[in-house]
């Protein structure tokens, strides 16, 4: 049996959850360990993922507590899950869901390719 997104999450109260999760990500605190994390990991996406996501992950728990999902991961999954079908609906959803991966998924620069000549 299906259960429909927003009996779970109302469109509204996924609107402040994505902008909750922006703003703990920005919080003092957070924002100085992300930033440590991030540079020790510098363009190494398997460190990325070692330092990096799991400090995102916890204050994303932290916050979908607040929204009746279990802080864990299983109700992170659940809550992007849901954020993802909404996304769908709403365009607001959408591009604020759009706004926290940009900050949760780094942008990689890719070295040039190596030529002959090089």
């Amino acid at each position: 049996m299906s259960v429909s997104p927003t009996s779970m999450l109302s469109i509204e109260k996924a609107k402040a959850s994505l902008k909750d999760i922006i703003s703990a990500l920005s919080l003092p605190d957070h924002a100085t360990k992300l930033n440590e994390a991030k540079n020790n990991a510098g363009n190494d996406m398997m460190m990325y993922m070692q330092l990096v996501f799991p400090l995102t992950t916890q204050i994303q728990q932290d916050v979908v507590q607040n929204y009746g999902f279990s802080a864990d991961r299983e109700g992170l999954l659940e809550f992007t899950r849901i954020i993802k079908m909404l996304a769908k609906e709403n365009e607001e959803i959408a591009q604020m869901n759009e706004d926290l991966r940009s900050l949760l998924i780094p942008s990689m620069i890719l070295p040039y390719p190596q030529t002959a000549a090089n």
